[in-house]
């Protein structure tokens, strides 16, 4: 994220909200009529919910310099920006993209970070980590889903021998169930027409 102004002069920000061991630690520099004036924000890493290189219209931003209130700082510009980012509201500068496609964003921006000479300029700490994390990520890819099989109408399995590749003795069990199915249906057949003959025996008598 760049916060841009007009042309800037060093004033380290006394207030430490960061942590010593990042890479503002040292203190930060912002144009002379800050906070006095919304900021014109922007995100450069392509991320699926804000256009890169394309200035945001939020209610803290530039384009609304009505509603700019001088008692916001960098972590409530921060906290405005994340809470928009997260949500689905529609902004001049925003996109819209699906779930799995920010995700697929969000597995590039590492790369896209370690390909771009400015990044690795202003964070030099940070590209070992980052070639660590994107040699693990190529380890790790996810293996494409397999296409979509249409479904097949069921068709009369054919009878087929033994099969080889198992004990020798196992048959297909499409064949197995058709073998009974014609067992039992014979088996019926006899039943019924034992029971005819002895119903006529028994009417003779």
């Amino acid at each position: 994220m760049v916060l841009r102004g007009a042309r800037t002069r060093k004033h380290p920000l006394r207030r430490r909200f960061l942590s010593r061991t990042t890479q503002l630690s040292s203190g930060l520099s912002f144009q002379s009529e800050c906070f006095f004036k919304p900021p014109s924000i922007m995100v450069l890493t392509p991320n699926g919910r804000f256009a890169p290189n394309q200035r945001l219209c939020l209610s803290n931003s530039d384009f609304h310099p009505e509603s700019w209130n001088p008692a916001w700082n960098v972590g409530t510009i921060l906290c405005g920006l994340v809470s928009f980012m997260t949500g689905n509201q529609t902004t001049v500068g925003s996109i819209k993209s699906t779930d799995m496609e920010k995700k697929v964003f969000a597995r590039g921006s590492i790369k896209w970070n370690l390909d771009n000479s400015t990044f690795r300029q202003l964070f030099p700490t940070f590209v070992p980590e980052l070639e660590k994390l994107h040699k693990a990520d190529i380890a790790a890819a996810v293996p494409e889903p397999p296409p979509k099989m249409e479904k097949v109408e069921e068709t009369k399995p054919a009878v087929k021998g033994p099969d080889v590749a198992g004990s020798g003795n196992q048959m297909p069990r499409n064949f197995l169930t058709g073998k009974w199915a014609r067992i039992l249906a014979v088996a019926g057949l006899a039943a019924f027409a034992v029971a005819v003959r002895l119903f006529t025996n028994s009417m003779s008598t």
